[in-house]
């Protein structure tokens, strides 16, 4: 009984890193130690409240990879649990992994069954538990050569440069060492509320110089596409394009494939975008970096334009209310100016969302008459699960993912609408934040389209394209100069041009 106990939590830990992690055969012998270390030392209640705990941390950990396409740290849910409360229960509860949930359960009730038959151990069983415990410390030493435990404290990586060091010290050390001895370290070290110090990298330009530079244009629409994934250019259902009107510019725009990885709070799409640097997937730059030199603004305000932002969540998401004004953007509207002119949020999340179609009509109503610059980002894509508010009844009823297509032709509808409204040669700058959160090919299309030109370029076989490299295209496009060269403390370049 005690051996099949043992097992059953082992096997079910080595399946979670299996598919989180990529790898669960350096963790078979401290994920057997350990759970042989359980089963001798504790008493069916106590065994049962680990199976629990276990049970709902291979969830969160099977459901935020899933989402997110990594596993989580402690530095993750430091910094973005306050994020994820704000979204509120039912949008959280969308992105759990039905298909792990339908493996666990059964797997924990077993568990939980049989850890209530299992009987004490007096010492003279107990004390094999040494066995395990030593095994534990072997597997814990050797993990040390692969990567010291100094690479935990600040002073060790929080000015270092090199891509090596940019990643979480946690993350790195799950490939060696697992979820628990991880966030452990990054508990006992403060390493998880110290990296958020860490400065971001400039990304390299490689690989954008085969893209074509057209005309300028002083009218400049950045539009950011919540979960605009790849796919959703060409998807149809029942020969019905779920999006006609972004598939309709197709032909006349330069259409780019980007990586599509999401990371914490999906800021790091415009950060990555507007600034040149390689945002972390443990923490929201914006929260914390008080100077952006880089910033695409700074250009485009050299000529005295009006910059617009408009975002139908409140101003301090994300910190944006503070950071925007020092990216140089010159007006920042989001929900609470949107309400009092009038319009009206969804009752969802904590305070209300405005739809895409009432924010981009609200943008187009403030277009000015000279040269501007808007950036839009668009919310209606995250709301699958409150789909009843944008469109009832919904479209695609054929589609598994009918509720989240119905929200893409909303978000369509809307951009169309907004285009009609642009002046003749104003130009249209458009990427998805991040890959969708159901059916995805894990890429994100950006697209340049001229309204009332045709400047159709095919990139989509281009390697390596990244929102951060199209930060140095955009400086081309705008014909700005190179940003600053970044240094590190020892005065040598980093970047250099």
């Amino acid at each position: 009984l005690s051996l099949s106990i043992a097992l059953l939590l082992a096997g079910q830990s080595l399946l979670v890193q299996s598919l989180t992690l990529g790898q669960w055969t350096g963790f078979i012998i401290p994920d057997l130690a350990g759970a042989a270390l359980l089963v001798l030392l504790c008493g069916p209640r106590l065994l049962r409240v680990w199976v629990v705990l276990q049970g709902l941390f291979s969830l969160f950990a099977l459901s935020y990879h899933t989402s997110l396409g990594m596993p989580p740290t402690l530095a993750d849910l430091v910094n973005g649990t306050s994020y994820a409360i704000d979204i509120g229960l039912p949008s959280l509860l969308h992105y759990v992994d039905t298909a792990a949930l339908s493996w666990l359960v059964p797997c924990c009730l077993l568990l939980f069954l049989l850890c209530g038959k299992k009987p004490r151990y007096g010492f003279r069983v107990r004390r094999w538990s040494l066995v395990p415990l030593v095994a534990l410390v072997a597997a814990f030493v050797l993990s040390v050569g692969k990567q010291p435990l100094s690479d935990f404290f600040p002073e060790n990586y929080i000015h270092r440069t090199d891509k090596k060091y940019f990643a979480a010290p946690g993350r790195r050390s799950l490939k060696y060492r697992g979820y628990l001895t991880s966030f452990s370290l990054e508990l006992g070290t403060g390493a998880a509320w110290t990296f958020r110090h860490l400065q971001p990298t400039p990304c390299s330009a490689d690989g954008i110089e085969a893209i074509p530079v057209p005309p300028a244009s002083p009218y400049l629409s950045l539009i950011q596409v919540e979960s605009l994934d790849w796919g959703l250019l060409d998807r149809e259902v029942e020969g019905e394009q779920v999006m006609p009107f972004l598939h309709s510019l197709l032909p006349h725009a330069i259409v780019l494939r980007l990586d599509g990885t999401k990371k914490l709070g999906s800021a790091n799409s415009d950060f990555e975008i507007f600034n040149g640097q390689e945002a972390s997937s443990s923490v929201v730059h914006y929260e914390f970096l008080t100077s952006y030199p880089r910033s695409l603004f700074r250009c485009l305000s050299a000529d005295r334009r009006r910059i617009m932002a408009f975002c139908g969540v409140p101003a301090d998401y994300m910190n944006l209310a503070a950071a925007y004004p020092l990216l140089g953007i010159t007006e920042y509207r989001a929900l609470e100016r949107l309400k009092a002119d009038g319009l009206s949020p969804l009752p969802v999340w904590w305070a209300g969302v405005v739809r895409d179609e009432d924010l981009l009509a609200y943008a187009a109503k403030h277009l000015p008459e000279g040269p501007f610059v808007q950036f839009i980002i668009t919310m209606n894509m995250h709301l699958p699960e409150h789909v009843a508010l944008l469109k009832d009844p919904p479209l695609f009823t054929g589609a598994p993912d009918s509720a989240f297509l119905t929200t893409a032709r909303t978000t369509d509808d809307a951009l169309r609408d907004y285009v009609a409204a642009l002046p003749d040669g104003a130009r249209l700058i458009l990427w998805g934040d991040h890959r969708s959160y159901g059916r995805s090919t894990g890429d994100v299309p950006f697209l340049i389209y001229t309204k009332g030109q045709s400047h159709p370029f095919d990139g989509s076989g281009l390697d390596g394209l990244t929102r951060c490299k199209m930060h140095h295209y955009l400086h081309k496009l705008f014909a700005c100069p190179a940003p600053p060269e970044e240094t590190a403390p020892d005065g040598q370049a980093v970047c250099p041009r």
